[in-house]
């Protein structure tokens, strides 16, 4: 964070915000243990009012598909009792048809990537499920982070192609700069909730 001028030094010293790194490799642990210990410690000594793992990828691509499903259970029980779960897992970790089961578990599902406008690179959120939410003009938002700032908000519009805005990107659509209009919000729950947030390389 003080890459980006943003200091968390007092936020860590009130414990408002707790890191704890998972050294699964070093303890020997498998995925099931590590999912047992996360959920245990959550809800018997942290108990936070918002959790954000990062990231769950290695420990998915080496369990079944029953043991991710288990702890996606155990987590709603978590979020039923007031705690909000990020879980954050690479695109590359679920085949399709275990991405869908898993995201009928969640309350938000978001994906994450980057994509070219012009000659930048610019971080795009498409919101692909909130449950509960409300929103204004579309699902997708494209963001930078900078110093001092945080996210910032990048307008831009989605439309079909039609030969005149340029060429296509990937699934028939043109990304160009927003000419009018408000910005793209999306509201999650105010309660706790469980949300899938999933970074992807490239255009899905």
């Amino acid at each position: 964070m003080s890459s980006l001028s943003l200091d968390i030094t007092d936020f860590i010293l009130m414990r408002k915000l707790r890191i704890y790194p998972i050294m699964a490799s070093k303890s020997k642990l498998s995925a099931e243990q590590v999912f047992s210990i996360v959920l245990e410690n959550m809800e018997q000594f942290v108990k936070p009012k918002l959790a954000i793992i990062d990231s769950l990828t290695t420990f998915i691509t080496h369990t079944s598909i029953e043991e991710t499903m288990t702890f996606f259970e155990s987590s709603k029980s978590l979020c039923d009792k007031g705690t909000s779960i990020i879980a954050v897992v690479n695109s590359y970790a679920f085949s399709e048809a275990d991405l869908g089961r898993v995201r009928s578990m969640c309350d938000a599902h978001l994906r994450l990537r980057t994509e070219q406008v012009g000659d930048i690179m610019v971080k795009v959120l498409e919101v692909a499920k909130v449950r509960g939410a409300e929103m204004s003009t579309g699902n997708v938002v494209s963001f930078d982070v900078e110093p001092m700032l945080g996210m910032r908000i990048i307008p831009t519009r989605r439309s079909t192609y039609d030969g005149r805005t340029g060429p296509p990107r990937a699934g028939g659509t043109a990304i160009q700069p927003r000419l009018t209009g408000s910005e793209d919000t999306a509201t999650l729950p105010e309660k706790g909730g469980l949300h899938q947030w999933q970074a992807g390389c490239g255009s899905d």
